[in-house]
């Protein structure tokens, strides 16, 4: 088989198959009671969506792949939902025992982002077609500063869903990478704790870098965690930081041919701002605490040290050794489920964060930790951190931000609003928003409103233009914003319905329901009044999420929600009012009257739209009013008349008909359900200009001289 034939079998695999999504689900393994894994580890050995490589945009990519010593014919490229870049092979080297490494460019400039690696080639007379996900981060500069996302102990399954809810939050605020301090799972050897994994961290937009705890060899030493997520310890440069994973195995301490291989890289990195993680925190004790020490007197730290490392002390001094030595200024771990953390000598800061997923200690919560280090090696925390540093918790709880769409956000619509309601006592600085909007009209049609963030991007794909915008939402404070090709000056529609009886001194259900077809239902706000006086007012809580461990997150178009109104005696006059505001400013009003122990006279939602314009002036039950129009009304008939003839913006239009067939300019309305109504008219041709009198008079009187000129001349 020719490498030109494999490349050219390879360009049409990828156009005929799905593999565009950062979300791909490549070809799945059965392992332990037929549930469906993906094995990172093979074919593609490096990178993987645990260490993904990062690279600037024109730099060469480094790929370790397990394949036969026959293999040939490589082909890659790199995909994301906004774009594919193909992969020139530069070269490929058999290194022995079954494995490949590869250098592939660019076929031009990478745009930066989170990428899957796909990968195809030939191997023993098959052919290989291969994605690993979300293992390729593309930078258009290495960074000045990192910001990272520090999460631990997730217990997958059992903690699935509090992970779940983190993936979403960190998406939203968007560190530069994450990094996972390890017990991935909760048993190694439970298939579905894989499953969730993979299934829920595939959902981060974020570099994401995993290490293992001692859960995470429960079983199997470790064997399925390598096989299902990664290696249990490596490095990785990032321009000016090196960030370098331990593993503690399931005995507490990292074994010393561990510490020597990590010191090689600690000198050939030298002149890195270092960052180490591992899962046994070194220092414990609670709470935490300034500390001075040295490696050559560490039996003074032993009463801050964590038992596993105090008990193996050989192990101990080469660690703190390497730290001082080398002047590690992060260290980052989890296993106690609590937060715990020490500044060392003044500037090695090991930071012990609470689990997320995982069981947690009376008076914590599950939470995460936002951390920026710069290339001086400073250090700064959010601001739950740095306000308690030395207390516990100190923790961001997770949980506390929700952010969703008010219209379907797919490109199928010319306009999407999103909230952001942040209920932390931290700021989040470009909290990230994806706007997915109709490529019916022009990127450049589209504007945000109230006002346009200070930053954002537009891409454009088959699904739409993606507007990625990045906001700032303070602390304890919510964000709305719009992006919109079209105006809205549609109302909203309410409904509110009643049940079937309504019994005396029985309390009664009402449901209300609110949908905007334009820029989407931004307040929902309703009172009950019993005989003309207030009786309790609502402002309703934001929709409840439903991310879980099976959904990211759903889209809101309605909203839904039930009151209760207490027990009244009979013959009680009861009002019910709803009021909803949509993104555009409009409001529509809704109000059922009833009286308690009759049945309820229904009500229904009247709209009615003009074409090819808005702005009718028309009449409904002799009260004045203009399109587009919404009302609710008990069932009964109403009469409505609009005009025969019209000017809008200087151009007459003429009456033809109602869209419904109906010729006449006034009609009755049998109002027995929800109706919607539009009258239709068209552009009148202008009238025939007639020559004015005087010019008839004038020309009259020049053709009659004209004639008694002729006359007298032939006489």
């Amino acid at each position: 088989m020719t490498k030109r034939f494999i490349e050219k079998l390879f360009c049409l695999e990828l156009i005929l198959l799905p593999v565009l999504s950062v979300f791909f689900v490549p070809p799945l393994v059965v392992v332990e009671g037929a549930q469906e894994l993906q094995v990172y580890s093979s074919p593609v050995v490096y990178p993987l969506p645990s260490v993904p490589e990062p690279i600037l945009a024109n730099e060469t990519l480094k790929v370790q792949v397990a394949a036969g010593s026959s293999a040939g014919g490589w082909a890659a490229r790199i995909t994301s939902k906004y774009a594919s870049f193909l992969l020139v092979n530069l070269n490929s080297s058999n290194v022995g025992n079954g494995k490949w490494i590869l250098f592939f460019k660019p076929n031009g400039t990478l745009s930066p982002g989170l990428y899957s690696l796909n990968i195809a080639y030939s191997d023993g007379g098959k052919v290989v077609n291969y994605t690993q996900p979300r293992s390729v981060w593309v930078l258009e500069d290495w960074p000045d500063k990192l910001t990272i996302g520090h999460v631990t102990d997730t217990h997958f399954p059992y903690g699935a869903e509090v992970a779940a809810t983190y993936v979403y939050e960190a998406n939203l605020i968007h560190p530069d990478m994450i990094i996972h301090t390890g017990d991935l799972v909760d048993i190694e050897t439970l298939s579905s704790a894989w499953i969730y994994f993979q299934k829920i961290f595939n959902r981060l937009l974020i570099p994401c870098y995993i290490l293992p705890g001692n859960h995470d060899h429960s079983g199997k030493s470790g064997a399925y965690y390598k096989k299902y997520c990664g290696p249990l310890n490596y490095s990785v440069v990032i321009g000016d930081f090196l960030f370098i994973a331990l593993n503690n195995g399931d005995g507490g301490v990292v074994k010393m041919e561990q510490l020597e291989w990590a010191e090689k890289i600690l000198q050939k990195n030298s002149d890195k701002i270092k960052i180490i993680g591992f899962h046994y925190p070194f220092f414990s004790r609670v709470p935490g605490r300034n500390i001075n020490g040295s490696w050559e007197h560490i039996e003074s730290l032993e009463p801050y040290m964590y038992y596993t490392w105090r008990d193996s002390l050989n192990e101990s001094r080469m660690l703190l050794r390497l730290i001082e030595e080398y002047d590690v200024r992060l260290i980052l771990a989890g296993h106690v489920h609590q937060d715990v953390n020490y500044v060392y000598n003044g500037k090695h800061y090991f930071i012990t964060t609470v689990a997320c997923g995982g069981s947690i200690r009376e008076g914590h919560y599950y939470g995460s930790r936002l951390i920026e280090i710069d290339r001086k090696g400073n250090l700064k925390f959010d601001a739950y951190t740095q306000s308690r540093f030395f207390e516990t918790p100190n923790s961001m709880p997770v949980g506390n931000i929700k952010y969703y769409y008010r219209t379907v956000n797919d490109g199928s619509k010319a306009a999407v609003s999103a909230t952001v309601i942040n209920q932390l006592k931290q700021n989040i600085t470009g909290a990230r928003l994806e706007f997915i909007v109709s490529k019916e009209y022009p990127a450049e049609d589209y504007q945000f409103y109230p006002t346009a963030p200070a930053r954002y991007e537009t891409v454009t794909t088959e699904n739409g233009h993606h507007f990625i915008a990045y906001v700032d939402v303070p602390s304890e404070s919510s964000v709305y914003l719009t992006l919109a090709a079209v105006k809205d000056e549609t109302n909203p529609t309410v409904k509110i319905e009643l049940p079937d009886e309504i019994e005396e001194q029985k309390p009664v259900t009402v449901i209300i329901e609110a949908s905007d077809d334009g820029w989407g239902v931004k307040n929902l706000e309703a009172s009950c009044l019993v005989d003309g006086k207030t009786l309790q007012s609502w402002t309703f809580p934001e929709i409840p999420l439903q991310v879980n461990k099976e959904k990211a997150i759903l889209e809101y178009p309605v909203e839904r929600h039930k009151i209760t109104i207490p027990r009244q005696p009979a013959g009680t006059e009861v009002t019910i009012e709803a009021t909803a505001i949509d993104f555009a400013g409009n409001a529509q009003t809704y109000k059922v009257d009833f009286t308690v122990g009759a049945p309820p006279v229904p009500t229904y939602t009247l709209r009615i739209y003009s074409s090819p314009f808005s702005g009718l002036s028309f009449t409904l039950e002799s009260q004045s009013h203009s399109t587009p129009y919404s009302t609710s009304l008990e069932t009964g008939n109403y009469t409505v008349n609009v005009p025969e003839k019209v000017t809008v913006d200087g151009k007459p239009y003429k009456f033809v008909q109602w869209e419904d067939g109906v010729t006449s300019t006034s009609r009755t309305i049998s109002l027995t359900s929800d109706t919607t109504l539009t009258v239709q008219y068209k552009e009148a041709p202008p009238p025939e200009q007639s020559l004015p009198l005087e010019f008839v008079a004038a020309a009259a009187a020049i053709a009659i001289t004209v004639i008694a000129v002729v006359i007298v001349r032939r006489k």
